[in-house]
């Protein structure tokens, strides 16, 4: 599985590393 097609999915306020 492709893991970075799910961080694509999830919204941007999410990730607070980004």
């Amino acid at each position: 599985m492709r893991t970075g097609c799910q961080w694509r999915q999830i919204p941007r306020d999410f990730p607070p590393w980004k």
